[in-house]
């Protein structure tokens, strides 16, 4: 069987993101790592339908002048 891509439909999902971090708690049990939350990192939640789906904190990198993302969580039900 072969599936043309004429054939295939893309999805378009609205994506809310928010600079928060009181969200953290429905995305800790999904986060291996035990460890503190960076301190001088910003914090983003990314809703879908007003639900918490994703979090990711992006903190200074002090070595240079850029940003690194880090913490990234995807709730396992929103994955794939």
């Amino acid at each position: 069987m072969r599936i043309h891509r004429s054939k295939l439909c893309t999805v378009y999902i609205a994506v809310s993101i928010l600079n928060f971090g009181s969200y953290w708690k429905h995305f800790k049990p999904h986060y291996y790592p035990d460890l503190p939350m960076p301190i001088a990192a910003h914090y983003f939640v990314g809703l879908v339908d007003g639900k918490p789906v994703a979090h990711v904190a992006v903190a200074p990198f002090f070595q240079s002048s850029y940003y690194k993302a880090m913490w990234l969580v995807v709730r396992p039900e929103c994955q794939g």
